[in-house]
């Protein structure tokens, strides 16, 4: 008896509940809580934030309103985006974007960073006349973009916005993002607040701490597409770097914490799974509460 045809059903079968299980996961949104206490808040400057990265224009619902109302259901009084909301292509989904965003804004203040992708269109010269309008719609009506700037979210809490340049994100020929170059990136730090760097890629965490700041937040690996050994390792990043050390989840070093999103939507690898993306909701407090 030939076992082949045994073993090309089985291979079948298998193939069809992953693909299944992928498709269902890339559908469904989860939300996951962070709390962080510091002896750096005052009384009365506790911070309620929802995170927000990789969306890659896709759609949860009509006009994304499942995610709307999921980050509605959170209750922040900031809303983070760290990054790659939109892809660079030929035919990039503004409007949607710009839908979002304006719904957004309704709920709280939004403060925008660039991830690879925003940093690719607003250089490259086929995306920019577009990207432009689509910044300067976000602005308009009250999005916050921080391109290595800082604001003051109260007494307390400051947030930055760190904008590398595009060549620490190759996928060959990878260099190191140098302490001395960040450090020019982000010299509005103020520095007795606790700071908030929405920094896009994790990769870089050991040159971030040296920063001085305290917590930054990243997305950029979706998770490692798929997660494996419960949950625990992820797999590869949109680099194609296999096992990436930071792909979700918070981390520390120093006196730093990192959270990494698994990120709202995929691109290139448009897989997931047990990988479901994520609504990021984080409390910033003081120790006592």
């Amino acid at each position: 008896m030939k076992k082949w045809p045994i073993v090309v059903g089985i291979s079948s079968v298998l193939t069809a509940m992953l693909a299944a299980v992928a498709g269902y996961e890339l559908k469904t949104l989860k939300t996951t809580y962070y709390d962080i206490r510091t002896s750096k808040i005052k009384s009365g400057d506790a911070v309620r934030a929802v995170l927000l990265t990789d969306l890659h224009e896709r759609n949860y619902g009509d006009d994304n309103i499942k995610l709307i109302r999921r980050v509605k259901k959170a209750s922040p009084d900031i809303i983070l985006t760290a990054g790659d909301m939109i892809t660079a292509s030929e035919h990039p989904d503004y409007d949607s974007s710009i839908r979002l965003f304006r719904e957004l804004r309704k709920i709280a203040p939004v403060y925008a960073a660039y991830g690879n992708h925003e940093k690719r269109m607003a250089e490259d010269v086929q995306y920019q006349k577009g990207f432009r309008e689509y910044f300067h719609a976000l602005e308009d009506f009250g999005v916050c973009w921080l391109l290595n700037d800082s604001v003051q979210i109260n007494q307390s809490v400051s947030l930055s916005g760190l904008d590398i340049d595009r060549k620490y994100y190759k996928k060959i020929n990878r260099i190191f993002y140098p302490p001395m170059q960040m450090k020019q990136d982000l010299a509005t730090i103020p520095g007795e607040c606790f700071n908030i760097v929405l920094a896009h890629n994790p990769r870089f965490f050991s040159t971030y701490v040296q920063s001085g700041a305290d917590l930054f937040l990243a997305g950029h690996y979706h998770g490692g597409a798929v997660r494996l050994f419960g949950g625990k390792v992820g797999v590869v990043s949109p680099q194609f770097r296999m096992f990436p050390k930071y792909s979700r989840g918070m981390y520390e070093k120093q006196d730093a914490k990192m959270i990494v999103s698994a990120g709202c939507g995929s691109h290139k690898v448009n897989l997931r799974i047990n990988n479901k993306p994520e609504v990021v909701v984080i409390d910033i407090h003081g120790n006592l509460v």
